[in-house]
This record gives structure tokens, sequence and C-alpha cells, in this order.
């Protein structure tokens, strides 16, 4: 009796034994595809970082100001380029962590209204914008501008942001609500 007893015993042992090994691969997985997309957003938001810095970093958007008058031409010459990084940050805000997902959108708002409208001011924005993200987020030693919610949120100056892209972000949605209403 003792010897069906452990057998059964040892029966039901071997039923109930779980194999974690799969739960950890796929444990693993996920991790290695959390590292794979923030890999992703970092490397766009240093790209797009970098563009803009071609376009009005260091002093550039005087060309823009001082090309006013000739802004159509000007400014045609890089619409596709910030218009592509408007793009491929609005395709990546969901990888994002939800903590700039706010400032992602602004950057995408503000970008493509300051294309749209020949909006140089909103661009330097724009850029700051990104400059910040890409300071905070690849954690790179470079001083903010003060342009996002995430900088504000982490305890730093965001005159920037409080003053100037807040106010942008109402004028595009100001501007957003005239356009619907005069096609109704």
């Amino acid at each position: 009796m003792k010897i069906i007893s452990f057998m059964l015993i040892n029966l039901l042992l071997a039923t109930v034994t779980v194999d974690f090994s799969s739960e950890r691969t796929t444990v693993e997985e996920v991790k290695d595809e959390e590292q794979a997309q923030e890999e992703r957003v970092s490397k766009i938001i240093e790209q797009a970082h970098e563009q803009l810095n071609d376009i009005v970093g260091f002093g550039r958007y005087r060309a823009f100001e001082e090309m006013y008058k000739e802004r159509e031409t000007y400014w045609e010459k890089e619409t596709n380029r910030l218009y592509t990084n408007a793009n491929q940050i609005e395709n990546i805000i969901e990888l994002a962590h939800p903590s700039y997902h706010h400032d992602l959108k602004n950057f995408v708002m503000i970008t493509r209204y300051a294309v749209e409208h020949y909006d140089f001011k909103s661009l330097i924005y724009s850029h700051r914008i990104i400059h910040d993200l890409d300071a905070i987020f690849n954690q790179k030693n470079k001083e903010l501008y003060g342009a996002t919610k995430v900088t504000k949120e982490q305890g730093k100056s965001a005159e920037h942001y409080e003053i100037h892209v807040l106010g942008i972000v109402e004028k595009v949605k100001k501007d957003q609500g005239d356009m619907i209403e005069a096609k109704a």
C-alpha cells in the first residue's frame, strides 16, 4: 500500500510540475523588444535633433529671418526634412515612455505648423523641444532650453515651455479651430 501511495504522489507531483523556462524566454523576449523600441525612439529623437541643428541650430535660424521675403524658396528646401522628422516622431510616440508623449506631440504639432505657416519662431521652438528631449532621453550632458513638460516635471527650469511652447500650442489649436469653423 505504501508503494502505491508513494507512486501515486510522485505521479501527481510530476503532473503538477510547471515548466517556467518558456515563461523566462517570454519575459526575456519582452525585455529585448522593449529595449529595441527604446533604442529606436532614442535614435529617431537624436536624428531629428541633428537635422534641426543643421537647419536652425547654432544661429542658422537667422537665415529664415533674413530670407523671409523669399521664404517659399528657402522653406521649400527644408520642407521634406521637416515633415519627415515630424512623421517619424509621430510614429514612435506610442513606443516612448508615456512621460514623453506630451512633448513629442507638441514637437509634431509645432513642426508642422511652422512649415505650413512659414513660421520661423515656431521652428525655433520645435528645435528647442527636440533638443531638450534628446538631451534628457539620451542622457546627454547639454544645457536645456526648458522647452518641455518633462523638463518641468524633473524640477528644472521650464520657462520656454510655460511661456512660448504653450503659447504656440494654443495658437495652433486656435488656428485649427478657425479653419474647421471656416469650412462649416
